[in-house]
């Protein structure tokens, strides 16, 4: 009898033995179920975030300027720029500025500092001259653009409507503004 009892301990271990290496297999597999869940996550997570800024840098993408001379009803010509909101909503914070220098020809180029609280979708055109502080609404074809001279672009700084704040540089390029930088 002192056979079956020992030999039913040690088929009680081998058994006990087997369990734990069911358990220690279902585990790692476990593990790796969870691994992978994780990752999958983190990979939707990033596709989430390219989307949002795909999608707030379709708007800040509407946001541009470029120079040009509007003709007045008086027939006199005014230097300064188109500011177009292509987007379907407002930015905020407009900033439009431009470095003083030279035209080809040698003429001055004034430094402009100007802005807007709001603007709305549309075309403006904004005078250069430091006097002349609002935009005016294009309604068609009253501003020329000014081509060939580089000088006289200008950068832009904007918040759009999700509350980033863009910059376009005076050559077009568009960038994300570190929020920590416009803070301070």
């Amino acid at each position: 009898m002192d056979i079956i009892v020992k030999l039913a301990e040690i088929l009680s271990a081998i058994g006990t033995v087997g369990a734990l290496f069911f358990i220690a297999n279902q585990t790692k597999q476990a593990n790796n179920a969870l691994d992978q869940a994780q990752e999958m996550l983190r990979i939707e997570q990033k596709r989430e975030l390219r989307a949002v800024a795909d999608e707030n840098q379709q708007q800040a993408s509407g946001i541009v300027s470029w120079p040009a001379i509007m003709t007045t009803e008086e027939g006199k010509q005014v230097w300064g720029f188109v500011v177009a909101n292509t987007s379907p909503a407002p930015v905020f914070e407009l900033k439009v500025s431009r470095q003083s220098g030279r035209a080809k020809g040698g003429a001055p180029i004034a430094l402009v500092e100007k802005g807007a609280a709001i603007l709305a979708p549309g075309r403006y055109f904004m005078s250069d001259r430091k006097d002349d502080r609002f935009m005016t609404l294009l309604k068609g074809d009253e501003a020329a653009p000014l081509l060939g001279n580089s000088g006289y672009s200008a950068s832009l700084t904007f918040t759009d409507s999700n509350g980033s704040t863009w910059t376009r540089d005076a050559r077009g390029s568009l960038s994300l503004v570190d929020s920590a930088s416009v803070a301070a």
